[in-house]
């Protein structure tokens, strides 16, 4: 699954939370006031689906296709930080 999918299926996932956000937010009144844990549940979920959604690696095929943090390294052969390396 490339990028641009991956991409397209995390931000339909964030439309869906915040419609169901809305579902909830248009029940009819209710005497006893304001109940903040139905728009507090589903953000919550739309949050760790959506966090577990970007960080997991891609299994196509035989491979592994993500993102990896690689060493690199300057002219000198010092030690210079980390790049991100997609992988597949």
């Amino acid at each position: 699954m490339n990028a641009k999918i991956k991409k397209t299926l995390i931000s339909g996932l964030a439309v869906l939370t915040v419609a169901a956000g809305l579902a909830t937010a248009s029940a009819p009144a209710q005497a006893g006031g304001f109940n903040p844990w139905p728009f507090v549940a589903v953000g919550a979920a739309g949050f760790v689906v959506g966090t577990l959604a970007a960080q997991h690696p891609v299994y196509v095929g035989r491979g592994y296709c993500g993102q990896v943090r690689e060493k690199v390294y300057d002219a000198y052969g010092d030690f210079a930080g980390y790049r991100w390396v997609s992988t597949c």
